[in-house]
């Protein structure tokens, strides 16, 4: 069999087309420095199409350096054959690695770029490898590879095996994100980071990076509908002065996907980060303008994408808001009363024209959350105060759902902030398709001060992207072999609605999962997983927005990680004891589950950078294994509880357990 060639290509959200009009576009050029090397005259052609495709880049590199690798009869064909290119001999011993290392001792760029001999780069390789580089925490950037068959692709040749001919792999990240390492056929990385590697004198095997030193990420949105704002790096109401942000890009308010920027200077204009915008979203605004029946466009101006009427999303919202139905959205909150404020200043602006807010106080040590509702809330009496003294989140939902008036009910958090049009695009998506039992939506992060947030983020904080999703066991099954034990895919508990009927139906939220009991965590998978499993569809929609308080110190988040892995499996534990019959299923699903678990490439932690603390790993691992235990107890604590609690109300029935749902018991 012969082997493939390669086409590079890296990872970004959108190709990039070919926009740039200047004349003068052979003067512009990357400052970086592409070496290919090569050792053989059997891969001439290969060669000579590589440096070609390199030449012919949309932005071409500074300088192109090609390495000999012992080979003289092929240096001296180079440098006779081959115009416009560097053309060195390796300096160290014979291999890949000499010869790069020889390469980049030459190279003069602050960043240089390593394809294959046989690999051929797309027109805008260079353009998208350093669209990367504005970020100040990367130290080095990777692409996809695609193999180039010399004829058809074999058939038994599945896409799990492309890493045997050195290419990306099913598996392997399909967008932009952080990883441990690239592949070397395409991979790219700082001059100064590489000569530090290769010179420095170790006395071990190891080397030690430097933890970079966080810098704060100011968050923004910028709404393409109007004309473009200029970005600050000084916020004017906190006076703290920001080196990057992080923006929310929308269209018509609909969340399109975000961006970083870097704030080298006290003010951005809107024409510097047009570009940066468009070349990593330009395919969803052009999707999104489709989708409202506009005109696509070639290009993002500073004056924004601008409607002389109101598009047709907007006007799809106008006439669904003249028929939603009563929604309730419940809140549980343990004395936070400072939190909650926040959180109830924009739940009490939402666009939507029939709803209430139940604020459920759970088991509190102070009257200052009843205080914060008589006296700032008093004249919204569709603001509702109830307590419940169970200590645990699932209690106090429960409580809440008891109370509840409305035929959806949305839950949240006393620690976010959310959008207008949250509840309205929630309570939306139901009408999206048939039997929807529940809804999630978009959470961002409402600040990255501190390096807890940032890793939080990494982990993979609360955002499962931008595009909507619907998920079921049969049209709407992703493929993915971990489908539906991973509830976590389908949104978070943060941010998520039910139809009242479902909510009651399975009784509501398990009192033996969740914060404030042993587990600590999983109540919202192991509804998720309920809906999923019980034939209803589960519908994710990026278009209910909320921005999340991500915890500031490093104690909370290691606490918080420890939860979520004793959250996890005491779901899965339950699911279990709840219906056997999933035992064999998931037996066989526990080869990849370990993967995901535990490899560095896995979905599940391809996010986290080379910073990324090691403990925290370990807490949620550590956390895993105490899972199935914790629920165990948990649960035999809570019918314990039940019935202590109905033998004293004179409700016990003789020989009859209590089943594990709380709705059926008094509020």
């Amino acid at each position: 069999m012969k082997g493939p060639r390669h086409q590079r290509r890296s990872f970004c959200n959108c190709l990039l087309t070919e926009r740039l009009e200047s004349d003068n576009l052979a003067q512009t050029f990357h400052d970086i420095s592409v070496i290919i090397c090569a050792y053989t005259e059997d891969r001439w052609n290969d060669l000579v199409a590589a440096i070609r495709s390199v030449q012919q880049q949309t932005l071409p590199p500074r300088e192109i350096i090609v390495v000999i690798d012992h080979n003289p009869g092929l240096l001296k064909r180079v440098q006779e054959c081959v115009p416009g290119v560097i053309v060195i001999e390796n300096q160290e011993a014979k291999g890949l690695s000499g010869a790069r290392n020889s390469g980049a001792a030459v190279a003069q760029q602050p960043v240089v770029a390593f394809p294959d001999d046989d690999a051929i780069a797309e027109p805008n390789w260079i353009e998208r490898l350093m669209a990367h580089y504005t970020d100040s925490i990367v130290i080095g950037v990777g692409g996809k590879i695609e193999p180039l068959w010399d004829g058809k692709r074999p058939s038994w040749f599945p896409e799990e095996f492309n890493w045997a001919v050195g290419c990306t792999y099913q598996g392997m990240p399909t967008e932009g994100t952080s990883v441990r390492n690239v592949i070397g056929a395409n991979m790219s990385m700082w001059r100064k980071a590489m000569h530090l590697i290769t010179t420095r004198k170790l006395e071990s095997s190891t080397i030690t990076c430097q933890v970079p030193e966080h810098v704060p990420v100011r968050i923004l949105e910028i709404e393409l509908g109007q004309p473009l704002p200029t970005i600050y790096a000084i916020d004017d109401q906190t006076g703290h002065c920001y080196k990057r942000a992080m923006c929310l890009v929308r269209l018509h308010s609909r969340p399109l996907g975000s961006i970083g920027l870097q704030l080298n200077k006290s003010e951005m204009s809107a024409y510097e980060y047009t570009q940066h915008t468009w070349h990593y979203l330009g395919q969803e605004i052009n999707e999104h303008l489709q989708q409202d029946g506009l005109s696509p466009v070639t290009e993002l101006s500073t004056a924004g994408l601008c409607s002389p009427v109101p598009p047709r999303c907007i006007k799809e919202r106008g006439r669904f808001l003249t028929e939603v139905p009563f929604a309730s959205v419940i809140v549980p909150t343990h004395d936070r009363p400072e939190q909650l404020e926040r959180c109830l200043r924009s739940l009490v602006s939402l666009q939507y024209p029939h709803y209430e807010v139940i604020v459920v106080d759970n088991a509190p040590t102070t009257d200052a959350t009843a205080v914060l509702i008589q006296q700032a809330y008093r004249d919204m009496p569709w603001v509702r105060y109830i307590r419940e003294d169970r200590p645990g989140a699932s209690w106090a939902r429960n409580r809440g759902i008891a109370a509840a008036k409305g035929e959806i009910l949305t839950f949240t958090d006393d620690d976010v902030v959310v959008d207008t049009y949250w509840l309205l695009e929630l309570v939306r998506a139901f009408s999206v398709a048939e039997d929807v039992a529940c809804v999630t939506g978009l959470v961002m992060p409402l600040e990255l001060e501190t390096p807890a947030q940032v890793w939080f983020e990494e982990y993979g904080g609360f955002s499962k992207g931008f595009t909507r999703r619907i998920f079921d066991m049969t049209d709407h099954h992703p493929k993915t072999p971990l489908h539906p034990y991973t509830a976590g895919q389908f949104g978070s508990g943060v941010s998520a609605a039910f139809t009242a009927a479902f909510l009651r139906g399975v009784g509501g939220f398990d009192p033996a999962l969740g914060p404030g009991d042993r587990t600590q965590a999983g109540e919202d998978l192991a509804l998720f997983f309920q809906a999923v499993i019980g034939g209803h569809k589960l519908v994710y929609t990026p278009d209910a927005l909320l921005y999340h308080l991500h915890r500031r110190d490093e104690a909370s988040l290691h606490r918080q990680m420890y939860n979520y892995g004793v959250g996890l499996t005491a779901y899965l534990t339950k699911s279990l004891l709840d219906n056997p019959r999933l035992l064999l299923n998931l037996i066989t699903k526990v080869p990849y589950g370990l993967y995901f678990t535990l490899s560095a490439r896995s979905p599940k932690n391809r996010k986290k950078s080379m910073h990324y603390p090691k403990e925290l790993t370990r807490l949620e691992l550590k956390g895993m294994v105490y899972g199935p235990f914790a629920y165990i107890r948990s649960r035999w604590a809570t019918r314990n509880a039940r019935k202590a609690r109905r033998k004293s109300a004179g409700q016990e029935r003789v020989g009859q357990t209590p089943p594990l749902p709380l709705l059926d018991e008094e509020a």
